[in-house]
């Protein structure tokens, strides 16, 4: 008997995508607690989606956090704004420490090639995106 083996229960929990109430819940936490600006969300979630689009990635709900503080970190540092601290991403997600963190944002930047510059087409168009959602979910809510 395979003692490491994954029940079907498992393997969905590990294989399902995030869910976006939980996404705009952090995101808003982030905000709100001062962590990032609106200008650094909308590069971090431009960065992120080139990540995705250039690596055998997928984003599930056990990974999009990290993913999101390390595309954060790198937005920030982008942006010329101060850069969250490792500890600070240790405490917004425990499960990984400093060094796990560093190694993780240098694999993500030579994914991207080192490209994070990003044109203001793109970064118009994730405004609109992300405060057209902002915007419906806030009426459906009402």
């Amino acid at each position: 008997v395979d003692d490491c083996s994954l029940s079907r229960q498992d393997k969905v929990i590990l294989l399902s995508r995030p869910v976006k109430k939980a996404i705009r819940s952090f995101i808003n936490a982030l905000v709100q607690f001062g962590c990032i600006t609106h200008e650094v969300l909308v590069l971090a979630l431009i960065l992120l989606e080139r990540f995705l689009g250039k690596s055998e990635w997928k984003l599930r709900s056990v990974n999009w956090r990290i993913l999101l503080i390390v595309s954060i970190r790198i937005a920030q540092k982008v942006e010329g704004q101060p850069v969250l601290a490792v500890q600070d991403m240790e405490y917004l997600y425990s499960l990984f420490q400093a060094h796990e963190f560093k190694t993780l944002e240098r694999v993500y930047l030579q994914i991207l090639d080192y490209d994070c510059l990003i044109n203001i087409q793109d970064y118009t168009q994730k405004t609109r995106e992300i405060f057209t959602a902002k915007s419906s979910s806030r009426k459906s809510t009402a």
